[in-house]
C-alpha cells in the first residue's frame, strides 16, 4: 500500500487533489484581456517571454488512451521547443528519499491515529469509501487526512480507468530524450505545502474528496470534455460548484493555487528571460485558467500572451 501511495503522490500532484480539480470562486471568469480564441482545441497558451517563446499546456495528470493522439499543431510546437518545464520530473523522483519525508510528515508520531482527528460521522463516511474500494482501514489510520486524501482521489480517479500512464506530463516526458526538462516545483516542495495545512483545512479536503466519489464518473468525463475543447469558461464552471466560498477553503486554494502560480510564473519568467529559446510548459491546467492563472499572470507583466 505505501509504495503504491508514493506512485500516485508523485503523479498525481494536485489536480486530483479532489477528485478532479481545485477552483474556487475568484476564478469564475476567463481574464477578458487574453485573446480566448473558441476555434482552439484544449487549454493551451502562446506567449513571448523577452526574446523566448513559451507554450502554457494545461495537463491532466491521470489521463486516458482516448485523449491521444494530440493535435498536430501541439506536438509541433513540442517538438519545436528546447526545453520542457513541468512541475515535477517525475522519473527522477528519488522514492526512498521521497517515501522518509511522507514517512516523516504524512503519518502521525504522536500515539494517535486518523481517528483520533475525524468526528464520528466523518470516521465512518471515511470507512465506508475505503471499502467501496477495496482499501484497508486499517493501514490508513497512522495517516494524516491530507494523505488520505490523495489515496482517495487517486482510487476514485483511478476506478474510472484513468492512469497516470497516459497523464498529459508522462506523455511529454516520455518524448523528451533530447530536450533539456526544467522541474518547477519539486516532490518535496509539494509534500510540504500538505503537511503545512492545519486539522481544520485536511479535515474539509476529506469532506470535500467524500462529497466527489459519488459524482467523479461525471465530473472526470466532462473535465476531459472541457480539456479537450479548450472550454475555459465551462473548466471553470464545472468546479464552482464543487469548492463552496468560505473561510477554510479559501486558505486551501491560496496554498494551492494563488501562490503556486505566482511561483510558477516566477520560475517560467526567470528561465525565459535568462535563456532565450522556446519553452513548452506542462502544468496542471487549473494553473492556467481564469484571472489568477499563469498566463493571465504574465500578461500583467506585459508579456504577450494568446490561446494557441
Amino acid at each position: 500500500m505505501f509504495e503504491k501511495v508514493m506512485q500516485w503522490l508523485s503523479a498525481l500532484l494536485f489536480v486530483s487533489l479532489i477528485s478532479v480539480s481545485l477552483v474556487s470562486a475568484p476564478l469564475a471568469l476567463a481574464d477578458p484581456q487574453i485573446n480566448s480564441d473558441k476555434s482552439k482545441s484544449h487549454l493551451i497558451w502562446k506567449g513571448s517571454i523577452a526574446q523566448s517563446t513559451v507554450y502554457l499546456m494545461g495537463s491532466i495528470h491521470f489521463g486516458l488512451p482516448s485523449m491521444y493522439p494530440l493535435p498536430k499543431r501541439i506536438v509541433a510546437a513540442f517538438e519545436r521547443a528546447d526545453v520542457l518545464m513541468v512541475e515535477v520530473d517525475i522519473r527522477k523522483t528519488n522514492q526512498a528519499a521521497t517515501m522518509a519525508l511522507v514517512g516523516e510528515m504524512g503519518f502521525y508520531h504522536d500515539g494517535s491515529t486518523l481517528q483520533d482527528h475525524l468526528s464520528v460521522s466523518q470516521y465512518q463516511r471515511f470507512g465506508n469509501a475505503m471499502q467501496q474500494f477495496g482499501l484497508s482501514i486499517e493501514a490508513m489510520l497512522p495517516q494524516k487526512p491530507w494523505l488520505v486524501v490523495l489515496t482517495l482521489s487517486a482510487a476514485a480517479v483511478k476506478a474510472q480507468g484513468f492512469s497516470e500512464q497516459f497523464g498529459v506530463d508522462q506523455y511529454f516526458l516520455n518524448r523528451a530524450s533530447n530536450k533539456q526538462v526544467i522541474e518547477i516545483e519539486s516532490i518535496a516542495q509539494q509534500i510540504t505545502l500538505m503537511d503545512g495545512f492545519g486539522v481544520q483545512e485536511q479535515q474539509w479536503m476529506l469532506d470535500q474528496s467524500l462529497d466527489e466519489l459519488d459524482r467523479a464518473d461525471i465530473e472526470l468525463k466532462a473535465m476531459v470534455l472541457n480539456w479537450q475543447t479548450g472550454n475555459e469558461t465551462a473548466f471553470i464552471e464545472q468546479t464552482l460548484k464543487e469548492f463552496p466560498e468560505g473561510e477554510i477553503s479559501q486558505r486551501v486554494y491560496k496554498a494551492v493555487f494563488v501562490d503556486r502560480n505566482i511561483n510558477m510564473t516566477r520560475v517560467i519568467e526567470k528561465a525565459a528571460t535568462t535563456t532565450r529559446g522556446i519553452y513548452f510548459v506542462v502544468v496542471g491546467a487549473g494553473h492556467l485558467i481564469g484571472t489568477e492563472g499563469v498566463p493571465a499572470l504574465l500578461q500583467k507583466k506585459g508579456y504577450r500572451i494568446s490561446r494557441y
